[in-house]
């Protein structure tokens, strides 16, 4: 049964006129006629009388008068099935994005994201490498949903957040011999130092610490690539600083060797967020799983401070316009209409007509040490 078929009979029925029909529905009185004729033949039925001379206007028979509520209810159906589907949006998979430095990226999120994707094992994630710079940038414009990054930012609305820190190595040759004993920062200034990109957020960290020490380093030689600054040091061109997780695995061969300092050096690793920026499930469910890992608190606070007054007016607007439990009672009867439908259709078809012979959808603070 063509549902455009049913909207014609609901018209016809209406204005009792072929000619206005077809003129209402943009077709030709044939293909009305034509229509109406398929119908009543699925149907088993003759739905109206035809207009003549005795009768002006093109009316319901009998079988018609029986059909024409369920016609109505069928269309009205449909109509909130459209309804619906105007607001419904297809769900799309959770996406997540970060933004952090080459480091950070090789040697200290995928612990975290593996337990992320144990949460949400559908998720997407998208993460863009970039230097501390960058990293606040993407975060300010929304380009990404959190931040990692080794230095502290203060831009525009970002939060930071203090997440944890690791120890800083000297990392040399295993033949290396120091110059000194105990061992400080200044104590390398004639050795050459192998250094991360400029472009690294670690380096940054680096760059700060010297610079806050009054210290100039010999950097002779920059590479990208962590594991290939331990292999440049591994052959003896120089020495490095690195954290402790990147030269766990390079230590057991005896090539590299790590050398204490006098002084405590730490790298911090902090999250960016922006305040403002619309949570998404995936965000909250990040967020829930920092506060397992790191003691997280306040990471919620403006998120909940949102809800809240959301809350608040969603309990004013019901005070004003309370919902008539009513208002929708119709919208029920569907659920028991199947069988129904047959029935009506059985009965269409076993109607005799009289006139037809028979057969016609605080201040945050993150724990400072590792626990995954």
């Amino acid at each position: 049964m063509e549902l455009s078929h049913l909207q014609t009979f609901l018209l016809l029925a209406k204005n009792g006129s072929f000619s206005q029909t077809a003129a209402l529905l943009h077709l030709t009185q044939p293909a009305v006629s034509q229509q109406i004729k398929t119908l009543e033949e699925e149907l088993g039925q003759v739905l109206f009388v035809r207009r003549s001379r005795s009768t002006p206007l093109t009316r319901l028979t009998p079988a018609g008068e029986l059909f024409l509520p369920y016609a109505r209810q069928i269309d009205l159906f449909l109509a909130e099935g459209r309804d619906k589907l105007k607001n419904h949006e297809p769900k799309k998979p959770l996406s997540l994005s970060f933004g952090a430095g080459s480091t950070t990226i090789t040697y200290c999120l995928p612990e975290l994201l593996r337990a992320y994707k144990r949460r949400v094992p559908t998720g997407e994630l998208v993460i863009k490498t970039a230097s501390s710079q960058e990293v606040a940038g993407l975060v300010l414009k929304g380009d990404v949903d959190f931040g990692f990054v080794n230095t502290p930012a203060h831009t525009g609305n970002l939060k930071c957040f203090p997440l944890f820190q690791e120890q800083i190595l000297l990392v040399t040759p295993g033949e290396w011999e120091p110059p000194t004993s105990p061992l400080h920062l200044q104590d390398l200034a004639n050795e050459v130092l192998i250094f991360p990109s400029p472009l690294s957020g670690f380096r940054d960290f680096l760059n700060d610490s010297f610079r806050r020490r009054r210290l100039s380093p010999r950097i002779l030689l920059e590479l990208d690539d962590l594991e290939g600054i331990k292999e440049l040091v591994r052959i003896g061109l120089g020495v490095s600083l690195l954290p402790e997780s990147t030269v766990r695995s390079g230590l057991s061969s005896g090539a590299l060797k790590t050398c204490p300092l006098a002084e405590e050096f730490f790298c911090p690793t902090y999250l960016l967020s922006l305040p403002e920026k619309f949570w998404t499930r995936a965000m909250k469910e990040f967020a829930w799983l920092l506060e397992e890992k790191f003691a997280l608190s306040g990471l919620f606070a403006h998120e909940s401070a949102r809800v809240r007054k959301d809350a608040r007016m969603h309990e004013h607007v019901h005070e004003r316009a309370p919902v008539n439990p009513c208002a929708h009672e119709h919208a029920r009867t569907p659920c028991a209409r199947t069988s129904e439908d047959v029935r009506v259709r059985e009965g269409i078809r076993e109607h005799t007509p009289t006139h037809v012979h028979a057969g016609a959808e605080e201040t945050p603070f993150f724990g400072l040490t590792r626990d995954w």
